[in-house]
Order: structure tokens, then sequence, then C-alpha cells
């Protein structure tokens, strides 16, 4: 909040004069002594008392002594953090908007207000602007101002006369005021470093505005008369944000004076009244607000009241959602503007709907016209976001482009004035509400960038510190930690592995590290671990100072796994009542089962939660957005978090997972969905392009029927499942093959759907189930008698209004091979071996190739014996015929690769597979062709080309589809050295190829840095603009082998990283293993777009991606934002490698390919046709005579 300083002050009340003179050192700048009229002084905090009737006037010139900026009088001026008094002039500098206020002055009607205003220049790049204001409070004013636009817009100089009502922006437009009809005048564009003198005038009927040059020359008339809602009664004031501005000569008068508005201790709000159905499950204290409390075990918020309350919200309830820069306006709420007439019809509306689908909060974001209507409601500080705005010197780590999005942005708490910032936020915000029941709580911020630019590491800020210049306190207090640390810089070398010269050095330098990789990580997380607990203690100790009453309901962290959360989570949970957290991770959308990804390993969602619960010393935990937006809803659902799915059917499947998990955890008393209404499809703006279908409603206000009848039946039930009183039904296979057990383990009786099927025939019935009861259900045996293998799937529902949290574990399946099976013609056999093989989904199975492992067959064989004598059949009609087969002999083990029909859904076919005595025909013609060349080979197969033609780093320098070209491939390799790099092969080495009827198979040798390099791929941390960090050491040399398989007219090809050997004197750690694919779509990369997990290019309808069957993979394809492509597709390995060591890699195969078409379904159904191969699975059976 700024400050300001008045000199040379008059004021009058009619009949009462009161002459302010002489100097007075209040507070820094001079004020006004009262005189002997004995109207006293009135503090920053004291209520304006409203006089009876007369003139209230005001002027100050703001001359000031000789000397160093003071702040302006608390006795005159209630000011925003920055102003001050410098040269004769009330100057405001700094980049976030705010206010002065002239709190000596009563309320009133009719004001004017004016002063002399010279902007010399900008102090951000964004919406910049200046200006006089009529001044209600923070969300209801009006304002004449000086504005310049964007930089990328050209920085355009024009005035506008502007409303705030109720929190909404340009309130004048959506409330139909009429403007007020004036001569003309030339059009005006104001200039730096020329004085104009501004005045907004209030009236009964209207506001106006005027712009003159000092000398009285008009440039600029406008007003709006008040033919609607309005903001019409207020105290003068002046505002600022972005611009270097000083105010001088302010004059002042107010006349038909109006009651202040009610201060803190005097506002009243609605009584709270507990939901209709509240829970019984447990009981706490009645004190009047919010708060938590732990029962048994089990965290709780407890209402007002003293009845439990687990907080079921959702985000961004708003009349003006959202805006988008391509269209000029939110279509959102053009929409709700033209079916509601108005906002309060709106919000009646709104709240009406929220509460009927069994909402009880408002998350974050919500407009202030829903509140108290029946729903708690929370409060954003958004004390470092706005401290950032300041400037340099009050951030650690900031957009390039200056223009900060969630995850961008971390304030400098080393700032000797963040305390008096964050206190001043709470005096203005938190204040206010500390005796309104309906409030939940404050959140301190939103998605702050605790890793700096760096998500991979613990220690990012840091890192960023070091990159701040000498001045910066922050690098200041990081210096002064290491040398209190250390005390010398002998010792730190020491420790470290470091060579810095002295203390003093460290200043001049932007990056520090040491050999030492587990002191250097331990001392830098340790430090970022000082960061967060200063930035909670402030935060906090600032809103507790201003509303003791209220919840602080953490900061919104942006997920669970990123390490850099690592030393934030216990200050959070040390100073915070509730940690927050937004959460965008997977459903698996067969079983039901939630799944994160942690240190490059999937991960069971409880099991990440309980981690960070652990961490945050057994703090309440709320999930504070998460979604899984759906391409039916016609949006591109392109840019934004979370999962992806294609139906409204699996999207509300995913609610229900997801939403159920979080009822059901201990620690977990709140769950936000994100969010109210749809993102533009057009985007919200060009450096925040969300257009996802994260909304309850479309952009007409429709609900999503299935999502918001699933929201009506789980939500009122979320204390129920809190307390543990659900139904949990397990199926497993019973002790006699064909029977299936439920057994509830619940506290609540189930009522089941079940569906068995035997061999792809299904068959329905209902079963009941009481608490810590079993049921058993059978299987028709007769289905099951003929030769072959036979395959039963159980799968249990519990219906009506019972719920069930975990349905992963609802299904069994059970499989059996008949015997009699013979093929003819193998009567001299060594050995029969049935393979029953499963699809265990919904969905028929394409043709597929299926690799069965010859250890799985026949462990004692030596197959390479048998290279030419086997013969494999499958089982149709009751009948054996021969199916495509090889036998491939690998360094690992012999595999045989057949060609498996289509299976229908839940269902089976058979193998049989013969070892024969003597030499059988083979089985099939080569169908993949191979053509050596100079530098290289090419492999066809129909449908793709793969092409090795030039001495570098790539395994396939062209992958074409069809003759168009999509892009490149080759293995890459995360090293830490310390520092993370990506490194990449500079050479092919050898080649070893093996071609059959059902594949092609060539292992490659690859390496880097052996003998003349051909400069293989070397990538740095990216950070948020798209910028590499230096390197700051050579990469380590490598050696890797990986196999590609390329099967007959298939679109895709597979690849399988076996080994890594490090050929580099330095010991390093391999992190990770990446397939790397940049694109070249039809020649031409440059205009690709990231699409998941593959590349995009509209204009020839191609993509060009990954696919994981096994879900062993992270793949993620996305573009910096200074356009660099990053196909990322890798497995964790995280093993330490010392000089000539070799690791072996995960046994994981990844796809690659492509396919024709112009939206994401074109890429979905290719994947599904992939994606159905991780459905197959297949159980080996004894050999038969």
């Amino acid at each position: 909040m700024p400050k300001q300083h008045r000199h040379n002050r008059n004021w009058t009340l009619t009949g009462v004069a009161v002459v302010v003179s002489g100097l007075l050192a209040i507070w820094g700048c001079a004020t006004g002594k009262p005189g002997s009229s004995g109207v006293a002084a009135k503090s920053a905090t004291d209520a304006v008392v409203r006089p009876a009737s007369g003139e209230f006037t005001f002027a100050e010139a703001f001359a000031t002594p000789p000397g160093p900026a003071v702040a302006p009088s608390r006795e005159q001026w209630k000011c925003g953090f920055g102003w001050e008094c410098r040269d004769n002039a009330l100057r405001h500098e700094l980049g976030e908007k705010d206010f002065a206020v002239l709190q000596s002055s009563p309320y009133g009607r009719t004001i004017r207000v004016e002063a002399v205003l010279t902007v010399s220049d900008k102090t951000r790049t964004d919406w910049k602007i200046a200006g006089v204001a009529v001044h209600s409070d923070s969300r209801n004013y009006w304002h004449l101002a000086l504005v310049e636009s964007p930089d990328e817009n050209e920085r355009k100089h024009f005035v506008e006369l502007s409303e705030m009502r109720t929190g909404t922006w340009l309130a004048q437009a959506q409330d139909k005021l009429k403007p007020m009809e004036f001569p003309g005048l030339p059009p005006f564009q104001w200039e730096y470093n020329h004085p104009y003198r501004l005045r907004i005038e209030m009236s009964a009927t209207g506001i106006a505005g005027t712009i003159e040059e000092t000398d009285g020359t008009p440039r600029w008339k406008g007003g709006w008369q008040f033919s609607g809602p309005a903001v019409t009664s207020g105290r003068p004031a002046l505002d600022n944000g972005g611009l270097k501005s000083a105010f001088r000569d302010v004059r002042t008068s107010v006349r038909e004076f109006v009651d202040a508005p009610p201060t803190a201790a005097q506002k009243v709000f609605p009584p709270y009244v507990p939901p209709s159905a509240a829970s019984d499950a447990v009981k706490g204290k009645a004190t009047g607000y919010f708060h938590t409390e732990k029962k048994r075990g089990v965290w709780w918020v407890i209402d007002p009241a003293g009845k439990p309350f687990y907080a079921v919200s959702t985000d961004h309830v708003s009349y003006t959602a959202h805006w988008c820069q391509k269209l000029g306006y939110a279509p959102y709420h053009k929409n709700v503007e033209k079916k509601y007439g108005s906002e309060a019809a709106w919000a009646d509306s709104a709240t009406t709907r929220l509460k009927a689908w069994g909402f009880n909060t408002l998350g974050a974001g919500c407009h202030e016209p829903t509140f108290h209507k029946g729903l708690a409601h929370t409060e954003f500080a958004s004390m470092g976001g706005n401290f950032c705005a300041l400037g340099p010197d009050f951030r650690i780590t900031y957009p390039d482009n200056e223009k900060p999005t969630p995850c961008s942005y971390f304030p400098n708490v080393f700032h000797p004035r963040f305390a008096e910032f964050c206190e001043r936020k709470a005096e203005d915000l938190c204040a206010p509400n500390r005796n309104d029941p309906w409030l939940f709580g404050y959140f301190i911020d939103n998605e702050l960038a605790w890793w700096g630019k760096s998500w991979a590491v613990r220690y990012g800020l840091f890192d960023e510190c070091m990159k701040r210049p000498a001045t910066h306190t922050a690098k200041q207090a990081l210096i002064a930690w290491l040398r209190e640390r250390y005390g010398t810089a002998d010792r730190l070398n020491k420790a470290w592995g470091a060579t810095v010269e002295s203390f003093d050095k460290l200043a001049e330098v932007d990056t520090f590290t040491g050999t030492n990789t587990a002191c250097v990580e331990a001392d830098k997380t340790e430090f970022v671990g000082l960061i967060a607990d200063r930035y909670f203690a402030v935060t906090t100790a600032a809103i507790r100072k201003a509303d003791p009453n209220h919840m602080i309901i953490g900061c919104r962290f942006a997920g669970l796994a990123s390490p850099s959360y690592d030393p934030a989570w216990g200050p959070c949970g040390k100073y915070c009542d509730i940690v927050t957290t937004n959460v965008y991770e997977r459903v698996d959308l067969e079983t039901g089962a939630t799944w994160g990804t942690l240190n490059g390993q999937r991960t069971p969602l409880v099991e990440m939660f309980e981690r960070v619960h652990k961490l945050a010393h057994d703090k309440p935990f709320m999930v504070t957005e998460w979604s899984y937006p759906s391409y039916d809803s016609g949006l591109p659902c392109k840019h934004g978090a979370g999962q992806r799915v294609d139906t409204q059917a699996e999207r509300t499947f995913a609610f229900e997972c997801f939403q159920k998990l979080l009822f059901k955890l201990p620690f977990m008393v709140g769950s936000s969905f994100f969010m109210w209404a749809d993102e533009p499809a057009l985007g919200i703006s060009e450096w925040f392009p969300e257009d996802s279908n994260y909304g309850l409603v479309n952009e007409q206000d429709e609900p999503y029927e299935l999502l918001t009848k699933a929201c009506t039946r789980l939500n009122p039930r979320a204390s129920e499942v809190h307390a543990n009183r659900t139904a949990e039904v397990r199926v497993s296979a019973g002790k006699i093959w064909g029977d299936f057990v439920l057994a509830n383990t619940g506290k609540v009786k189930a009522d089941c759907s079940v569906s068995l099927w035997t061999d792809g025939t299904l068959r329905e019935s209902t079963v009941s189930v009481a608490p810590g009861r079993t049921a058993t259900v059978a299987a028709d045996a007769s289905q099951a008698l003929s030769p072959g293998g036979h395959y039963l799937f159980c799968t249990a529902q519990v219906t009506g209004d019972v719920v069930e949290y975990d349905v992963s574990d609802n299904r069994a399946e059970q499989t059996l091979c008949m015997p009699g099976l013979q093929l003819p013609g193998a009567t001299a056999a060594v050995r029969r071996i049935p393979v029953v093989v499963t699809n265990t989904s919904a969905a028929a199975t394409q043709p597929t190739p299926l690799v069965l492992k010859t250890s799985d067959l026949a462990a004692d064989l030596d197959w390479t014996a048998f290279q030419d004598k086997v013969q494999v059949a499958e089982l149709a009609g009751g009948q054996l015929r021969p199916v495509p087969f090889q036998l491939d002999a690998l360094p690992e083990g012999a595999e045989l690769a057949v060609q498996v029909p289509a299976i229908p859904p839940r269902s089976v076919k058979t193998l049989l597979v013969s070892v024969c005595a003597h030499s059988v025909p083979a089985s099939g013609t080569v169908q993949v062709q191979w053509t050596a060349a100079e530098h290289g080979f090419t492999i066809g197969n129909g449908r793709l080309k793969l092409t090795k033609s030039e001495t570098d780093g790539d395994l396939f320098d062209r992958v074409e589809l069809d003759g168009v070209e999509l892009g490149r491939y080759y293995p890459l390799v995360h090293q830490a050295l310390p520092q993370n790099m990506w490194v990449g092969t500079d050479r092919l080495d050898n080649v070893r190829v093996v071609n059959g009827p059902v594949r092609l198979l060539l292992t490659a040798d690859m390496s880097r840095g052996e003998g003349p390099a051909a400069g293989g791929e070397v990538k740095t941390a990216v950070d948020q603009d798209g910028k590499p960090a230096a390197a700051q050491q050579q990469p380590a040399n490598f050696r890797t082998t990986c196999r590609v398989c390329v099967y007959p007219n298939q679109p895709w090809f597979t690849v399988q990283g076996l080994s890594v050997t490090n050929t580099d004197p330095r010991a390093w750690t391999l992190v990770s293993y990446f397939h790397y694919a940049p694109s070249a779509i039809a020649g031409n990369a440059a205009d690709d777009e990231e699409a998941g997990t593959a590349w995009f290019d509209a204009t020839a309808g191609l993509f060009y991606g990954a696919i994981d069957p096994a879900g062993k993979f992270q793949i993620h394809f996305w573009k910096d934002k200074a356009g660099g492509e990053h196909p990322d597709a890798r497995i964790e390995v995280d093993a330490s490698l010392a000089p000539a060591a070799t690791q072996a890699l995960p046994a994981a195969t990844l796809y690659f390919g492509g396919t024709k078409g112009n939206d994401p379904n074109a890429w979905k159904a290719a994947a599904d046709g992939i994606l159905s191969q991780g459905r197959i699975a297949y159980h080996v059976y004894p050999a038969v005579p």
C-alpha cells in the first residue's frame, strides 16, 4: 500500500473553520496540527464521522523539504505501499496498482477531485494507469486515468473514465450506463514528462472527467449517467499502477455527505446457517468460525455451529468469466448477461444450482455477488504475487516477458519491506472480514514458482537468488547465510568442492556449485527451506494480526511431485491451518485407480498424498484444483493441466473416482473442482492460452448433465465417506474354478449389480452383501468344457445411494485350458505348449503381434537348437490352424513373435506352440524390407520408411509415413554431473538385424564422445521463457544399446533401451533414459504443434508421437516459449555410473508412429489401437502329450 505526504493543507467545514498549519512530524511528512476548534485529527484506523451538512474542502501542494523521501501523513491519507513525498510531489513508482485515499474526508455523493499529474516512465510491461478517483473501497470506485497499453500493443496512450463495482472492472459497460455527450475535442494522446490537470466530478445524476493543460486548455472530456447500478458515493483518492507518477496541487471538495462504510468492528454479516443435511459424524466446538479439529485420528473442518464440514467447492464462479483476447470479450459473460439481465440474477441462479449439486463452498476466484447465499467462501490475499509486481528488487524470480502467469514468480522474502507490505495487504483485505462467519479462510497466494526456473530440483530458488545482482537483498541474504554457515571461503570450498575466492566474490557471479554433489544439494535445499519458513512466517503473522478468527489455507502449491516443494511442505504445515495444493493426476478409466508420477515412476495417488502429508507435519490438506477435460465438449482442450478424456461419461467416471479419493483420505478436509464455466475455445490470451473443458457449465451456461448429476449424487455424502460410512466391495476368484467371491469390508450394506463374462458372453445378476460378509457368484461351467482356453471376467458395482470409495478391486478374472488340443501333422513333437491369450477390456483388440518369452514357455529347452522345428497354431472354430511366427535368438534369451488374430471383448484366443523333432516348413516370408547403405540403411514396411543416411547421432534421420516426412528419432540420456544435462548420441557404431515374417529387429550400438564427434545434441534446463541454462561442464561420454522392432504394414515401430555404459573418466548419475522424436512433419517443424503425446501439423493433417501401452513412460510433447521442441518420453533409471560401469535399463517398450487426421480423435484412435495391445495377457499351461 502506498504512502503519501501533504503540506500546507487547508480544509473547512461550513460553519466550523479549522486552519491547519505548522510542521508536526507525524509519520514523516509535515502534517497539520489541529487548531483550537476542538476538531481532533483522525488516525489511520479511526472511522470518519459524517458531518451534519456543509462542504468539505481540501488542498495540498506537496511541498517537501530537501532530503530523502518521506511517507505521506497518516493523519490525512491512507496510502497503499510505495507512496512517498519527494521533490515537491506525491509520488508512486512501483508496479502494483494502488490508491492514496484522503481518509480525513467524509464520504459524499457530490465530489470533485483534481490534481496535476506528470508521468515520467513505466515500471511494467502490461497495462499501466495513473489518475484521480472517487473511492468507496478497493472493490468499488471510479477513476479518471491516463492509460498505457501493454508493450506488445505498441504502448498506446489514451484516457479512460471507468468503474469497478463489486469487484467487476468496467462495470459501467456491464451495467449499461449511458455515456454523457460533450462537444467534440481533437483526439488526445498524453505524453511522458508533460503535466496535465485531471478532474473527476460526481453528482447525483452521473460522473464526468476532464483533462486540461495546466493553463486550462481542455484536452479530453467524458462522462457517464447513472442510468443503472453504479458506485454513487465515496471519498477523494489518487491511484497509480505501473507508471512513475508525480501528483501535485491536489484539490478536493465533498458535499451531500453519506455514512462511511462500517469499520471492521462495525460490519454486520448474515448469520451462519448450517447446511440442512449437516452430518452427525463428529461434534466439534462452536467457535462462530470455521476451524479444524482432529477426531479419532481423522482431520475435520468444523463449521461455526460446531458441526462437521467437508468443504466441497468449485473455483471461479464468476459472472465475467472468462476473457478471450482474440474475441475481445468474455463469451460466457456475454451469454449470461443476455440470459439473466443482471449480475444479481445470475448470482442467485449460480448459487442455487451449486447447492442443488451438493456444493457447500465457493473456491478460489469467485465473485462477491455469490457470497452470503448459503455457501461458505474464500478470499485471496495474493501477498507474494502482488509483492513481485512492485519491481525487480521485490522478486526472486519472474518471467522475462513481465507477464506473470501461474508458476512463474516468487517474492523476495528478504526485502526489508516484505513484512510491512504483507501487513498493509492484510489490513486492507482481512481486517474488514474478521467477523464474517461465512468466510472459510484466506489463500496466501496461488501456484508460486517454488522451483525458480528448474522444476526438477529442490533448490531452484537458491540458483535464482544467485542470478540476482549484488545489490539484491535475496542474493545478499544467501551469501550472508553461507558466510555464517562456513565462516571462511576455504571451508566452503572444501565442503562443496568449489573454488570461490571469497564470499565477496560470490556477489559477482550468477551461478555457484561444486563437485561434492551431496553437500551442494543439501545446503542449497536447506536455504530454500529458510526461504519457505520466512515466506509463511511473515504472511501468516500479517493475516492473523488483522484477522485472528479465520483459517489460513495455504498457498495452493501446483501439484505433489516436484522436488522443489519438499523444503516447503514443512513450513506450510507449521504456519498454516490447512495445506492446499492443486493436483492434476490420472485416473485409470478401466479400473478407477488413481495414480500420479513420482520420481519418474507410476505411483498410487494415495501414497503421493501420504508422503507430502507427512512432510507437512500432519496438517490437514485440501485439494484446491483438479479436473478432467473432455474432447467431446467441442473445445480444443489443448492448453491447461489435467488428463484428457474422450467423453463426458469418462469425465464423470474420473470425477467420481478422484472425488471419492479426496473424501476418503483421513487428513483431507476439502476438495475444489476446477471450475464453474468452460474456457473460451479460442483461448484466454496469447501468454495464457488455456482453452479446455473444465466447467460444470458450458459457455451458454448449460450444465453438463452427467457430471452435475454425479455431483448431486456424491457431493452431499462427503462427510459420510470421510467418516468411513461406505460399502467397500472386493471381488476375487473363489477356490472352485468358476466361482467369484464378493467381500464387503465397509460399514454399510452393498447392493451390487454383478456382470459375469464367460468367453465373452455376458450374464448379469444382483447380489446384496452385508458389512463384513461375503457372497459367491458362480459361472455356468457348462460353457467352458471344450478343448482349449476359457476366460471368466467378473465385475461388481455398488448401486443406490450408497457410496463405494475404491472401485479398483471390483473385478477379477480366471483362465482355464481344457485338454484335447492336437495339431494335425505334428505327431513327432518334443513339446506341445498351450498358451491362452486373453483380452481383459470391454473392446475388441485388433490383430496384433504378441511376443512370448521362451523362458516362460519352456525354460529347460535350448530353443536355438529348434530354430526350424517350431510350429504355432491358433484354435478357431474348434480347429487348429497355423499362424505366422518367428523365433528370434537374442543375447538376453530367445523370443517367439506370433501374429495373434483379433480377440472379442473379455474373451480368449488359444495358441498351441509345438516344438517338433524334425524340421517343419517356414511360417511365412520376410515382410519388412531392409536395405543397407554406405552410411546407414533404409527400412520399409509398406507404410513406414525409416532412413539412416547421415554420420550423426540420430538412429533414424528421417521417419516417413506413406511417403510424407514425420521427423527423426534418437536416444537421449539425462545426466547429473551435478548439473542436469540431456545428452544425445553423436554416432551410430553398429547395427544387428534379425528379420522374419512377423517383424524386423534392429539392435543398435550408439555412443557419444569416442573418436571424432559428429556433434550430438546437448540440452540444459530450460526456464519458463525458453532460455536454456548455461552449461557448467562438459557432458559425459557414454555408449547405449537400444532395439527397434518394425512390423509389416503398421504405421508405428517400437523402441526399447537396453543398456547404458559410462565411457567417461567421471562418475555421474543416469537420471532417466529418453526416446526422442523431434518433428518435421511434411518437411517443416515450424508449424508443428504439441498435442499431448504427439506433434500435430494441421496443414498436413498428420500426427507424429509416442504411445505407451504398459504405462511405464512419462510422455509429454511440448514447446517452450522460445519455440524449442521437447518430445519428452522418458523412463526413470536413477543409477550412479562409475567409469566403465554398465547399467541395464528397465524392460519397457515404447511405440512411435503417425496417423492422418485433423482433430485429437484421430490420434486417439491410433493410440487406442496400440493401447489395446496392453490389454492382452498370455498364460502358459503345462505341455500336453
